[in-house]
């Protein structure tokens, strides 16, 4: 489990480029083991080896998939119904979206009511960009990336694997809570952001928060002061944990 933990963290880190890269020499090293064998005429070490680079190509195969997509900012229906069935897991994708979402405007795909929970299941890895939601909760899933043009009063992404945010981010609360999160830039603004138990190294100025939830033991002296400055200012109240 520690060495999926590690490979999979080490995945996220390599950008489009060495993607590609890593592909084209892994399928030269599988083809080199195989020779054109059938994987039943390899030695019981050999088709492990070829087992293992297999899946280490379609992981990376799957993320130059997710991060093309997430580059996108208008899905088309067809990536919304495959977002439905791979991700949420629901084999009814096309019924499902249709009672869930308004997708008359693509650009701005519309849940229907009530709160999205789509919260506790590592399938889900994508928000979809333009999401128009009251609340969305997605805390101890796969998401990476917040698109930044969604429109959003309440989103929660506690233990998620995100390290940053847009600064130009439609929410009215955003939770963070034990995200890889270090940095809160210029320009951001909502009502409360709640980044306890993150690493913060960085808090901008120009920011505009009422109300900010934040681990005290985390942060360096300087920006405990910085924060302490800004606070009645900047940022409405500090909450310390």
């Amino acid at each position: 489990m520690q060495n999926e933990s590690t490979m999979e963290q080490s995945l996220e880190s390599v950008d489009d480029e060495d993607l590609g890269q890593e592909i084209e020499r892994l399928s030269k090293e599988l083809e080199q083991i195989q020779s054109g064998r059938e994987l039943s005429k390899l030695t019981k070490e050999e088709a492990g080896t070829v087992l293992e680079l297999m899946k280490q190509i379609e992981e990376r195969q799957e993320k130059q998939r997710l991060d093309q997509q997430e580059k996108e900012q208008i899905w088309t229906y067809e990536m919304f119904v495959n977002w439905a069935r791979d991700e949420v897991g629901r084999m009814d994708s096309e019924e499902w979206l249709k009672k869930k979402f308004d997708l008359s405007n693509l650009q701005y795909p519309k849940f229907r009511r009530g709160r999205l929970v789509l919260s506790e299941d590592s399938r889900i890895k994508r928000i979809p960009p333009g999401l128009q939601v009251e609340t969305a909760d997605f805390c101890n899933a796969k998401v990476q990336f917040i698109p930044e043009n969604v429109n959003i009063e309440y989103l929660y992404l506690n233990s998620c694997p995100i390290k940053t945010f847009p600064s130009n981010l439609h929410v009215g609360t955003l939770s963070l809570v034990n995200t890889q999160v270090e940095e809160v830039q210029g320009g951001f603004k909502c009502e409360v952001l709640d980044i306890r138990q993150c690493n913060i190294t960085k808090v901008s100025r120009e920011i505009n928060i009422s109300e900010l939830f934040i681990t005290k033991a985390r942060l360096s002296s300087e920006l405990i002061q910085q924060l302490e400055e800004m606070e009645g200012n900047q940022i409405k109240k500090i909450d310390w944990e």
